[in-house]
Order: C-alpha cells, then structure tokens, then sequence
C-alpha cells in the first residue's frame, strides 16, 4: 500500500485587510519536496495533492504544479478523497497559513480553526475549517498511521466568537479499511494563544517551526538518533518523538505542541551522511590530586551499526579542557587521572560539552552472582509521583516501564530513559549499562501549571483533580448512589444564584474559595448549563465528573471523572488523573501502566481499560459520535459543548 499526502500553503487572504502572508506557500513547497524526495517521504507524485494560494511577496508556484487553491471547497473535495480512496499505510497532511481560535469570550466554546483563502469575518464558516472536525474527518479515511502538522496561529484576533465550517458531510469508516482505526499524529506550531512567527533565513522568509520541520526531517542535529542495533545499513533514524523534541529546542518563542504514541519512523539515513561534531570535555579536578591531574587522559567510544566492528575510540591527554571531533551519536565519555576517573555518557548530535567531576574509585559491592560481582542494570527515579518511566534500546524498543521509579537488570549497553509528564511530553537522558555496573538516572519532572497553585502530590494533578479532590464535606452523600457533575468555571469569582457551591481547597494548601456548578449525575451521561454553555458530560455512579475552565490569558479546560472512595487518596487520585491526560494526549499504553496502578479501587480505571483494550470504546463515554468536533479538547471523555 503506498503513502499519500495532502499539502496546504495559503498566502493569500483577500478578505482579510493586510492579511496576506509571504511564507506560507513556501513552507507548503519545501514539505512538497520532502515528501516527493525517494530519500525522504518516497511518495509518488499521483499520491500527493498540493492546494496553494500565493500572493504578490511570497513564493509562487509553477503553471500546472499546483492541484488547486487553497480554498475550503478544495480542501473539503480532498480530503473527501481521501477518504473514499483506496487508501494506503500513511497519510500526512500539512497546513500552513492563517489560524486562531475562535471564541475570545468563552474558553469552553473556543476551538481550533485553520483560515482557506476564501475566508472572510463577515462569514467565517465559509473559509474556516476546525482543525479537531479536520481530523475527525481524516480519521474516517482508510489508512493504517495519519500525521496531521498544522503550522498556523492559535491566538484570538477577532474581537467577536465565530463558528468554524462543518465540512458538509460527515463520512463513515470504509468497510473493511483501516479507517476510524488509524494511529494518529498531531503536531500544531504553537499552544493555545500564541501566534506562529516568520523569519528571513537565507534570503528566504519562512515560518519557524516549518523551516525547523523541514531541516529536521533532513537529519539536522538532534531530530534524529543513531540506532547502534540497526542491520539495514541505515542507523540514523529520524522519528516521531526526536523531530517534536528538536522543534521544541531549536524554536524560539514558540511551544509547539505535539500529540501521538509510539516512534514512528519518518526517516533514516546511512552511516556516514553527516559530518563530525565537536565535543568538548571539561573536567574538574574533585579528588584528584595535581599529581593525579598530570596523569590526566580522556577516552571517547562510540557504537557502529556493524556486529563485526568494534567500537569508534579516541584519546586524548591533558590537561582539559579536551576537545573531540567525533560521530554524531551517543557517546560514552572516561576520564582517569592517577586513582580517580569519572564517566558518563552523552547524545551529542551538534557542538556540545560535557563536564565531569573527578571521584576515587568505588568500594567492591559484593552482588548476588558471587565474590565482588554486581548485576549490572539500570535504576530511574523520578520526583513526579504519576510519571511514567520508559527505558528504551538503540532501536527505539521499550525493554522495561514503571511508575515513579523503575529498575531493570539489563546486558551492557546503550539505552535511553524517558519520563512522560503531565502533557506527555518526554524527558530524555542516556542511561547506559556498563558491564557489572548499576546506572542510577534522576529525571526531573514540570508540575501541572494553571490554577489554584497546589502543594503536595496533588501539585502534579490537574485542576480537574484539585476541585475534585476539595473538602470532601463539599460532596453531598445522595453522589455515591449515583454521580455528581462539577463544573468550576473562574477562580475567586463572586456567589451567584441557583447551584453555584463553595468549594475549599484542603488544609495545608493555598486556600483559594472556587465556585462550582453542582450537578447530580444520571448515568450515562448528564446535562448541564453554565451561563449559556450547555455541556454533555459523561457520568457514572459513585464518581465525580470534574471539569475546570482555568482563566488567565491562555485559558486552558481539563476534565476528570473520579470515585468519590478515592478522594482522601492523593497518589490514586494523582495517577488517575494523569491517566485521563495522557489518553487525551493519545498516548494509551503510557496511559495504562498507570491505571493498572489503580483499577481495583477505581470504577473509571475500569472503564478506560476496557476502552483502551476493546477495538470499540464504551460509546456511551468516549469518542466516536458524529459530532465529534465538539469534544472537548484534551480529554479522552466524550463531553459535548454547545451554546445553551
């Protein structure tokens, strides 16, 4: 089955005063020509199509090159194709041009919009397109992975709320495709409220993240990572997670924000394509002595892609600093002066240095293998309570996972340890195994950010779970029969009439009073309206659904369903709320290490197991209705919003 493509670029916005781009289309090509590379994408010119619309400063395209403008009747015709089609085993789509939110007054009503060249404020659905309907709809079509980029603002430009386009159809999965069934991949140029910039590089204006993007998917520094267990003669892999991670280091002022599980692999090239970096290593002189130092001598070894070969090696003597040419690749870096040495290894794939810190040797450890021996392997801590802990080979390959803390006896060699935190972003550290040797990794987590400000465990939870874990007194008893909907809409904000309750934050916390709207369930799913908003929300008995509009200038939403038994227990509740997260984040296998964690205590670990392992998710609470593009987004729960 081969590869398809869908690429956007829309410069040109007549309906918009000064709205025209210039970097747009020229982004839309360069993705274009990566895709069309045999040493890139490999696709086939048949299998791509290209809707452009240029303007008079930004790049044009050739007569004939393009399949159509970028307007949202060709948009819609396409991705219908797409859809009906026959097919294939990866679909990207591309988009750069115009976007924003589309409600500056209501956070629970804003959503994400990609602007079409036929777009104009006095009828916004006609040139608008939401880029949650967009995949959706993409979702449908009959493909085995979807990467879907969106390289556009996410900020409120228009002082009045608009409603995006329905696309005018709403297609079911091919019979016997893989459509509804895809793994999906989402990348956006920024988070909510923030606008994507433009740069001149080169004497060509192009947007940041695509320009990144596109260098990134060449191989350029760390989006790629050097698979030493590789037999193709291709070690050099560029994947999903390695080009996010680069885009978010190498963009300035901008958080892309990226979605999808498992490394899928975008690119790979042979030994030998890239050129030496430079490596320079400090160290510090710590125990030894000036005499020590005088015996100073730094070893530098790296793997090869060849059972046969044995490891690339450089030396080097003092005094430091020493500075390398080598590979780009992971590096395995000893120092040893006199009685004292230190080591550590480091992913270096730019121009980078490395510090060590010159230690007497260890004390002999008697292990368990007999006299002096120890089991080598790997230890990984974490001070994140819900973070799940990955450690991974050369190839990508998961090989031991946990919670908090994991430790794995291991064979010699290079491996990876990953955190997933809140928003399932991965930190990243060398962990390799020396020979007898146990590695010890410490990775350091970012707490949920948003409101109210929190200590303790519940400081790694989202504010879904804080206002459900509140004064449990709040809660009346007639919820464990049945279910209680939550909905807190603004800190600090006046009493109001009807059902508005004050909710206390623990003792020992900040105490902030938030007002909520309470609600008792009626399983499956309950009905709610908050000043004009009418919320679906899904419900079950014994559990509190929680959901939590966080103001500020960036107003984000979470959403969380937890049992009432699990209130006074903030690691549970911690856990489970992360859980939820990471489904909304589209990672379910990082999802389900930590709700195995609580599934016997928690009615909603249950269901979200079932969900995760069945081919069909309980359709009563999660995704899957046909107007699916007014999920709320971030939440694996199917909560619908609609004006009241």
């Amino acid at each position: 089955m081969s590869d398809h493509a869908l690429v956007v670029g829309c410069d040109d916005y007549p309906g918009l005063r000064h709205g025209n781009l210039r970097g747009a289309v020229r982004d839309a090509l360069a993705v274009r020509d990566w895709l069309l590379l045999p040493t890139g994408g490999g696709l086939d010119r048949r299998d791509l199509t290209l809707l452009v619309s240029c303007a008079g400063e930004g790049a044009q395209a050739a007569p004939g090159e393009a399949d159509g403008p970028a307007s949202r009747r060709e948009l819609s015709r396409a991705v219908r194709r797409l859809v009906e089609g026959p097919g294939g085993g990866r679909l990207y789509v591309y988009f750069a041009g115009h976007g924003c939110r589309t409600n500056p007054v209501d956070p629970l009503l804003s959503r994400d919009a990609i602007l079409l060249t036929d777009f104009d404020p006095d009828d916004a659905p006609a040139g608008s397109v939401g880029v949650t309907a967009l995949r959706s709809q993409l979702e449908m079509a009959p493909f085995g992975e979807i990467i879907l980029i969106v390289d556009a603002c996410r900020d409120l430009p228009f002082g009045n709320a608009f409603t995006v386009g329905p696309f005018g159809f709403h297609l079911p999965p091919r019979a016997g495709g893989q459509g509804g069934a895809a793994r999906v991949y989402v990348l956006q140029a920024t988070a909510p409220g923030e606008t994507a910039a433009g740069a001149e590089s080169g004497g060509e204006f192009r947007g940041v993240v695509s320009r990144a993007l596109t260098d990134g998917l060449r191989g350029a520094g760390a989006a790629k990572v050097f698979d030493d267990t590789d037999r193709t003669g291709r070690p050099y892999q560029v994947r999903w997670t390695t080009l996010c991670g680069y885009l978010e280091s190498s963009v300035r002022g901008q958080q892309p924000r990226y979605y999808g599980e498992r490394d899928l692999v975008l690119a790979t090239f042979p030994d030998g394509s890239f050129g030496p970096v430079r490596l320079d290593v400090e160290v510090e002189q710590g125990a030894a002595t000036d005499a020590d130092l005088a015996q100073l001598d730094v070893k530098i070894a790296w793997p090869v892609a060849d059972d046969a070969a044995e490891d690339g090696e450089q030396r080097r003597p003092g005094p430091a600093p020493v500075t390398v040419d080598v590979p780009p690749r992971r590096h395995r870096v000893v120092a040893r002066a006199g009685a004292t040495s230190a080591k550590t290894s480091v992913d270096v794939y730019a121009d980078d240095s490395v510090r060590l810190i010159l230690k007497e040797p260890p004390r002999p450890v008697r292990g368990t293998y007999g006299p002096g021996a120890r089991r080598s392997g790997v230890d990984i801590l974490s001070d994140d309570p819900a973070s799940v802990l990955q450690l991974r080979d050369g190839s990508g390959a998961v090989r031991a996972a946990g919670v908090a803390w994991l430790g794995a006896d291991l064979a010699a060699g290079s491996y990876t340890a990953i955190a997933i935190g809140p928003d399932g972003t991965q930190t990243r550290q060398p962990a390799d195994v020396f020979p007898e040797e146990r590695t010890s990794v410490m990775l350091t987590g970012t707490p949920a950010g948003g409101w109210p400000a929190r200590r303790g465990p519940l400081a790694w939870a989202s504010p879904a779970a804080w206002v459900a874990a509140a004064d449990p007194g709040t809660w009346p008893a007639a919820a464990r029969d049945a279910g209680l909907v939550v909905a807190a809409v603004e800190a600090d904000q006046p009493a109001g009439p009807g059902t508005l309750t004050p909710v206390r934050s623990r003792p020992g916390n900040r105490a902030m009073l938030v007002y909520a709207h309470l609600v008792p369930a009626s399983p499956p799913r309950t009905v709610i309206d908050i000043h004009g908003v009418r919320l679906e929300a899904p419900s079950l008995p014994g559990v509190v659904t929680s959901i939590v509009v966080s103001g500020g200038d960036t107003p984000n939403t979470s959403v969380g369903l937890f049992d009432l038994g699990l209130l006074d227990r903030p690691e549970a509740m911690v856990m489970l709320d992360r859980a939820q997260g990471l489904l909304g984040a589209g990672r379910p296998e990082s999802a389900e290490i930590l709700l195995t964690q609580v599934r016997r205590a928690s009615r909603v670990a249950e269901v979200l197991l079932e969900g995760i392992r069945s081919a069909a998710p309980p359709p009563e609470l999660a995704r899957g209705r046909p107007d699916a593009h007014l999920l709320l987004e971030g939440t694996p729960w199917a909560v619908l919003v609609s004006p009241g």
